[in-house]
This record gives C-alpha cells, sequence and structure tokens, in this order.
C-alpha cells in the first residue's frame, strides 16, 4: 500500500471536460470498504487496450456514466460494461463495450467526452447512466459552461479553485497529501 492511495483512478485536469481519466495507468485502491485494482487503457477508458479503430464488423458500444459505470470499488472484470459486453459475446455478437465511466461525471460533462474523446472511436451505440445526485451535479457544472459562437457547448470553465487544485494535484505531493487527508 501507498502512503496516499490514488484518486480512483487517478484523475488528471481537462480543459474541455474538467477531469478525465490519466490514460495508461494503474490504480490500487485501499479503502475500508473496499479494495481492488483498475486498469486506464491507453485512450483513457477503464479496461483493457482496444484500438482506436473500430475493427471491421463489430459493433461499439460507449457506455457513459459516472463512478456507477466507472466501476469505483469493482476489478476492472466485474465493471458493467465488461459484464455487458462478456454477455453480449457469450450471446454471439462481435462487440466492444466501451467503459467511458468517471467518478464524479454528470450528463453536461458525458456530452463533453463524446464530443472529444469518444467520437473519433465510432461507437455504433451511446449508452448514459444518469441517477439523481447527477441532477445535482449538472446543475453546478451547467454554471460555468460555455458556449462557442453557433450557442452549441464547448467547455466547461474552472473556477480559480479548482485551477490551484489541479496545479497542486499535479506537482505538490506533500501539499496534496496535505488537502486530501
Amino acid at each position: 500500500r501507498t502512503l496516499m492511495p490514488p484518486l480512483s483512478p487517478t484523475l488528471v485536469c481537462d480543459e474541455t471536460v474538467h477531469l478525465r481519466l490519466l490514460p495508461d495507468t494503474r490504480s490500487a485502491l485501499y479503502i475500508r470498504d473496499y479494495s481492488c485494482l483498475q486498469r486506464v487503457n491507453k485512450l483513457g477508458l477503464r479496461g483493457p487496450d482496444i484500438d482506436a479503430r473500430k475493427p471491421a464488423g463489430t459493433y461499439r458500444i460507449a457506455v457513459l456514466g459516472d463512478s456507477f459505470i466507472m466501476g469505483k470499488g469493482v476489478a476492472d472484470d466485474q465493471t458493467g460494461a465488461w459484464l455487458l459486453e462478456q454477455a453480449l459475446r457469450r450471446d454471439g455478437h462481435r462487440v466492444e463495450v466501451l467503459n467511458g465511466g468517471v467518478d464524479s461525471y454528470a450528463p453536461i460533462l458525458s456530452l463533453l467526452q463524446l464530443r472529444t474523446h469518444l467520437v473519433p472511436l465510432e461507437p455504433d451505440l451511446v449508452m448514459l447512466n444518469l441517477d439523481m445526485s447527477d441532477l445535482l451535479q449538472e446543475q453546478a457544472y451547467r454554471h460555468r459552461a460555455r458556449y462557442d459562437t453557433d450557442g452549441r457547448l464547448d467547455q466547461l470553465q474552472l473556477t480559480h479553485t479548482q485551477k490551484a487544485r489541479n496545479w497542486v494535484n499535479e506537482h505538490l505531493y506533500l501539499s496534496r497529501l496535505v488537502v486530501y487527508y
């Protein structure tokens, strides 16, 4: 165990989607209620590596949402996305299920994530998991939404506090330790 376990798994600041999973990482979470290993692939999605280019004849499903979809607290082979993919494959389908879940995401962040990071992966179907806590987070995130000249959602503006906290997370280990613990 490490002195300071990673955030579930490691999150990094992103100018468009606020926070995203750090690509190509593994995190070991040791919390009172559970412990597990979590892998984030090279594309920044929870689970094993996949090709960015969709294989011919494969149906690709992107599952979006918060920690429930990400699978916070369970092993990679116990997330809903993984279990869905395995069930569809047992039924004979050539399918890939992309786990786009990120801790604390609300629908507005999932929309930005879809547009910026997932559309290039050519999903055939997009599913969004929504729970009541997402609606409270959605309201808070919408206050920071910024739109392009056509009125289309473009990004979220980070507060000065968030910018400072993100800088601390990325550069100052001991300060991060104090802030979080």
